[in-house]
C-alpha cells in the first residue's frame, strides 16, 4: 500500500479534530468521519440510548467507515479522527465494572476491522483540555468528562492501556503541535511508502 491510514484519539479538547484537519491538508489526505455520513443522522437519537445500544451505534459505524476507508486507501492517505479506541475506551470508564488490566484480551485489536498504520492518542493537560472546550456546545460525555473526575480517569486508563498507542503531548499552539506530530510520528513512516 502507498497510503497510510492515520487515526488520532485523545479526551474532548485534546486536539484530535484540528490535528486531523491540519494532517490531512498537509498529506493531502481525506478525512473521514465515523459514524459514517450514512447513518450520521441517527447519532443524536443513539446519543439519548442506553449505552449498549449507543456503542453498538459507534460499532456500527466503525465498521461501515473501514469498507469506505480500504477503496480509498488505494487512491490517498486517509485520516481519521476517533475510531475503535474511542468506541471502546467510552465502554469501559462508562460500565460499573473495574477497569481491566494493561494487557488484557478487550484492548486488542478487533481482527474483522481494519487496523490503522499508527494511531496518535493525543494527550493535553486538564486546564488546557477545559479552555479549549469551554465555547463548545458540549455533549453529554463531555459534560461528565468535565464534571466528574473519576469518570475522566476511568476514561484515560482505558486508554492508556490500549495497545499500539502513539502518545503525544498536545499542550502547544496547534502548528507547533501539528509540526511535532509530523517530525517524530509520521515522517518516519512516510519515508518506508
Amino acid at each position: 500500500r502507498n497510503y497510510l491510514f492515520i487515526v488520532f484519539e485523545g479526551l474532548d479538547g485534546s486536539g484530535k479534530t484540528t490535528m486531523s484537519s491540519m494532517t490531512s491538508k498537509e498529506l493531502k489526505g481525506v478525512q473521514v468521519a465515523t459514524p459514517p455520513k450514512s447513518i450520521q443522522h441517527l447519532r443524536a437519537h443513539f446519543d439519548q440510548c442506553q449505552q449498549k445500544l449507543r456503542r453498538a451505534y459507534y460499532a456500527l459505524g466503525n465498521y461501515m467507515a473501514a469498507m469506505e476507508i480500504e477503496a480509498l486507501l488505494d487512491e490517498k492517505h486517509v485520516i481519521m479522527d476517533r475510531f475503535w479506541n474511542s468506541t471502546a475506551s467510552y465502554a469501559l470508564a462508562e460500565s460499573t465494572a473495574e477497569i481491566p488490566a494493561k494487557g488484557d484480551s478487550v484492548y486488542k485489536w478487533p481482527t474483522d476491522l481494519l487496523k490503522p498504520d499508527i494511531i496518535i492518542f493525543l494527550t493535553v493537560r486538564e486546564h488546557e483540555r477545559l479552555r479549549r472546550t469551554a465555547r463548545r456546545i458540549t455533549t453529554i460525555e463531555e459534560d461528565k468528562l468535565k464534571s466528574n473526575h473519576e469518570y475522566r480517569e476511568r476514561l484515560y486508563k482505558a486508554y492508556s492501556n490500549m495497545e499500539g498507542l502513539t502518545n503525544i503531548e498536545s499542550n502547544a499552539p496547534p502548528k507547533l503541535d501539528h509540526k511535532n506530530i509530523m517530525e517524530t510520528a509520521l515522517k518516519p513512516l512516510l519515508e518506508k511508502l
